[in-house]
């Protein structure tokens, strides 16, 4: 049983490597390109209970974009830390996250 489950997940794996490379080989990249991400404000419910805000205190975020075979973006990624105070907006207190 162990070796059939090793198997089928192995096959399953080279499945979605197979998947992904024939994606990835149909549009290409668009150079890493610096952007902002800048402070938001979310409503009560939306994120957590109560209204938040967020703001970065420290941002070197960087996007590229990937375009089909049309020139269409169909995809994007972006790396870089971003650093925020996130603040109940019910009671003012406030802590900070790290983005992965």
């Amino acid at each position: 049983m162990r070796r059939l489950a090793t198997i089928s997940l192995t096959a399953f794996a080279l499945t979605l490597w197979l998947v992904g490379a024939a994606t990835g080989a149909s549009g290409s990249w668009g150079p890493w390109e610096p952007t902002y991400q800048g402070p938001i404000t979310a409503p009560a419910g939306v994120v957590c209970p109560f209204a938040v805000s967020a703001s970065p205190v420290r941002e070197d975020l960087k996007v590229r974009y990937h375009y089909d075979e049309a020139g269409a973006i169909d995809g994007y990624e972006s790396n870089g830390p971003l650093i925020a105070r996130i603040t109940n907006l019910q009671t003012g207190q406030y802590g900070t996250a790290l983005s992965p």
